[in-house]
């Protein structure tokens, strides 16, 4: 741009040359200030052409540095987003586990400490009723005598007619025939003659007997709601033996792990009781 206006500049200067010679004075001086103005002309378009350049420039700059400041808050951004991720994720396990981020060991009363101490006395449960197992199967009769005056009840019962007696409310027939029943059966037949021969023991004031025979019937680990009655009803035996202390463990479990149901009502009732 700044080439042609001077080669327009320089044309007019030659033009005017030219014919200089043949224009009075008063139209020379015309032709000086128009080619003055055309000169002046000229300079302005210049300087705006480069305040133009100049002003592109500094945006392009300006650009530049705020895609670059932009990326990096993006990239700063994204690293807090994943730090706040795993903050969540950390609480999560915190309220699940009752044991907040950064604690070294459970508060006392958190969800985590009486998880803990729940296990705790779970194991001592355990614990006992294998000692109780274990003494009632030495204090068994030994010799034929005191073994014959135990009832052996009838070696021809089968569950069907053990049903029926209970059903009926026979409940010292049950007890008779029990052992031999649980010879014959397997799988959901098994559990119910458990669950029949313990409820019978329970109703003739056997909660000894009775605790091995719901134990039992855990130990097959039967249907979830078989497996609340059998837990009821070992709180139930152990209450009834004065372990209250026991009795207290398998009525919060039921409470806790069976709440809504009709088990874990009792349950909680049974613990409003002992308060």
């Amino acid at each position: 741009m700044r080439n042609v206006a001077l080669h327009l500049t320089l044309n007019s200067l030659l033009i005017g040359a030219l014919i200089a010679s043949c224009v009075t004075p008063q139209q020379k001086r015309q032709m000086d200030d128009d080619i003055y103005r055309l000169q002046t002309k000229v300079l302005e378009l210049e300087s705006s052409i480069n305040q133009s350049k100049s002003t592109d420039q500094k945006v392009g700059e300006v650009n530049n540095r705020t895609i670059a400041s932009t990326s990096s808050d993006v990239e700063r951004i994204g690293i807090e987003v994943k730090r706040m991720k795993g903050d969540i994720d950390a609480l999560k396990v915190g309220v699940q586990t009752g044991q907040m981020p950064g604690q070294e060991a459970p508060q006392e009363g958190s969800i985590a400490a009486q998880l803990a101490e729940i296990k705790s006395r779970l194991e001592t449960v355990e614990s006992q009723q294998k000692e109780l197992l274990q003494s009632s199967e030495k204090g068994a009769p030994s010799s034929k005598k005191t073994a014959d005056k135990k009832p052996q009840g009838s070696k021809s019962a089968d569950f069907e007619s053990l049903k029926t007696a209970y059903d009926r409310k026979h409940f010292k027939e049950v007890a008779e025939d029990a052992p031999n029943v649980l010879k014959k059966t397997k799988g959901r037949e098994r559990e119910q003659t458990l669950m029949m021969y313990g409820e019978s023991l329970m109703k003739l004031q056997r909660p000894k007997e009775a605790a091995l025979q719901f134990n039992e019937l855990v130990e097959l680990k039967p249907g979830e709601k078989q497996l609340a009655v059998a837990k009821l009803r070992l709180g139930d035996a152990f209450k009834a033996m004065g372990d209250k202390d026991t009795s207290q463990l398998f009525y919060e479990e039921v409470a806790t792990k069976y709440a809504g149901t009709a088990e874990g009502e009792k349950a909680k009732k049974a613990l409003k009781a002992k308060k």
